[in-house]
């Protein structure tokens, strides 16, 4: 499963930024690779019917009340909607007689992580101009992007862009950009 060596020792954690302890991350993989090996691959759906018997270990990492269920489910449409909305920027671009229009499409609202550790929505404008929002949020793109660094590592397709990255993210730090 993890396309590693023979010989290399694993140990399974739960991801930075996930609300999950070690030992609950062993849990889940242990589950995955039963159904895995039992079925094949394993969709949302056959974790999800797998996890509905009260005893299986999975079953308490789910949200049973449907009430409740609801709510979390109608809070993930609202982060949707705002995540769905951008601005485009149009530029024209003049070579020689001829005029270009360049159509730049951003993010009109961002979510950011606020101090005491809750999650808010602010107009793009904002995030760029006030420098406490602006820090917080780069150092959360930070760890979304070290997130997919960590999945893309293994490819040898992307050993330059992770070289690159681990760089820029290293001058970052350092004081040098930003």
């Amino acid at each position: 499963m993890t396309g590693m060596t023979a010989d290399a020792t694993l140990r399974f954690v739960a991801r930075e930024g996930f609300h999950l302890s070690d030992e609950d991350a062993q849990v889940i993989v242990n589950e995955f690779e039963r159904l895995y090996e039992e079925n094949g691959p394993v969709t949302a759906e056959s974790l999800l019917e797998a996890a509905k018997p009260t005893k299986s270990p999975l079953h308490r990492f789910f949200e049973w009340n449907d009430g409740e269920a609801a709510h979390r489910y109608r809070l993930q449409q609202a982060g949707y909607l705002v995540r769905s909305v951008a601005i485009v920027e149009v530029e024209s671009r003049r070579a020689g007689r001829t005029t270009e229009s360049v159509m730049v499409q951003r993010k009109a609202i961002i979510s950011a992580d606020e101090e005491d550790g809750g999650h808010s929505f602010h107009p793009r404008a904002v995030i760029l101009s006030d420098a406490d929002k602006h820090q917080r949020h780069i150092a959360n793109l930070w760890r979304r992007i070290y997130g997919y660094r960590d999945e893309i590592a293994d490819f040898a397709e992307f050993d330059e862009f992770v070289k690159d990255m681990d760089r820029q993210h290293k001058r970052m730090t350092q004081g040098q950009l930003g």
